[in-house]
């Protein structure tokens, strides 16, 4: 004989607050990772960097990589200082739609340095995280691109200091810049918290493409 808490109505009963339990906790969750799941960027970590630490032969030449781009840059970076500000030549041509450093104030002394130095850098790392034996292509392809973000974070173009057209810039406008800056990252932060769309998206429709 069934008693009341073993029943299949109870047991279907229970069954249900947890899947919506669940249900309501990811969508919580959902609202602050962007609805990215946060287990898959770990997996596809691991399976790269275990499978790289099994690769004697690509580690070998990723060091054989950093040698020689340690090499370059300290030949180019000789060069520089003894050209003085003038514009310099690059050590590393970027990709041909790479506009981040197209301004020529991108080629003096030591913004020069600074790009380079991050496209070597930038360089180093695609060749570390494609062509790893053994990795599955979604979790290469997923370490490969967060690879990429984390590079960004730190580009020369996205630092105040190291930029010579930001800094060109707000020596002309006396730093109203910035203060703008500062007006659409509060914008920002603000349509974040409260999940209103970016500034501007408003008139688009998902799908539309005119």
């Amino acid at each position: 004989m069934s008693t009341p808490d073993s029943s299949p109505s109870s047991a279907n009963a229970v069954d249900e607050a947890a899947a919506s339990l669940d249900a309501a906790f990811h969508a919580a969750l959902a609202r602050h990772t962007g609805s990215m799941s946060m287990v898959s960027p770990w997996l596809a970590g691991l399976d790269w960097a275990m499978h790289l630490a099994m690769s004697p032969g690509k580690r070998l030449a990723l060091a054989r990589l950093a040698w020689q781009q340690g090499e370059q840059f300290a030949r180019y970076a000789t060069e520089c200082l003894m050209a003085g500000p003038g514009p310099a030549r690059q050590c590393i041509e970027p990709p041909a739609r790479d506009r981040r450093f197209a301004d020529p104030e991108w080629l003096r002394f030591p913004f020069n340095l600074l790009h380079q130095g991050f496209l070597l850098n930038e360089q180093w790392w695609q060749q570390a995280t494609h062509e790893v034996w053994g990795v599955e292509k979604h979790h290469a392809d997923l370490v490969a691109f967060g690879t990429r973000q984390w590079l960004d974070m730190f580009s020369p173009g996205n630092l105040l200091p190291a930029n010579p057209v930001v800094l060109q810039r707000t020596l002309q406008e006396h730093g109203l810049n910035l203060l703008r800056g500062a007006s659409f990252a509060q914008d920002d932060l603000k349509r974040a918290s409260t999940h209103e769309p970016v500034a501007g998206t408003e008139a688009f429709d998902v799908g539309d493409r005119k």
